[in-house]
């Protein structure tokens, strides 16, 4: 086939127009046809492979752009966990601390309330504050008794 077409020659077996092609034996139009017999399925395969590239690149593009956003969803929501883990410790480590300093700022003041709770205190000064105030209730001549 290929030394047919090569055969053709243009001006005496075929004549060329602007948008047609004209043919002025048969035969050439027969060795023509054969000719595209020959290349459609190697035309086609090559169609065929370029479309299925171009869908399958396009399919893999979105399913990229699925999985990166996933992975974004999925680092945050760890990212979080993270941070919440961590504030919970620091909290737990604060509150040790916190205990820590009250119990050597108790232990102060037992010292100062000769190793008595400084409770103990208090409610006497309130026994003390109450008496007080009943006492200022009370007529003065009342009160000079006492």
């Amino acid at each position: 086939v290929e030394l047919k077409l090569k055969k053709l020659v243009e001006g005496t077996d075929f004549k060329l127009g602007k948008t047609k092609v004209f043919i002025k034996d048969p035969k050439t139009l027969f060795v023509l046809e054969t000719a595209r017999q020959a290349v459609i399925p190697s035309v086609a395969s090559r169609l065929q492979a370029s479309a299925r590239r171009f869908v399958y690149t396009c399919l893999y593009k979105r399913m990229y752009i699925g999985f990166v956003k996933l992975q974004a969803q999925i680092r945050a929501f760890l990212g979080q966990l993270h941070y919440h883990t961590t504030l919970t410790q620091i909290e737990g480590m604060q509150s040790v601390i916190r205990g820590f300093n009250s119990r050597a700022a108790t232990k102060k003041f037992r010292v100062q309330f000769n190793n008595k709770a400084p409770r103990t205190y208090a409610n006497k000064v309130q026994c003390l504050w109450r008496s007080r105030k009943c006492r200022e209730k009370l007529p003065a001549d009342m009160r000079a008794k006492l």
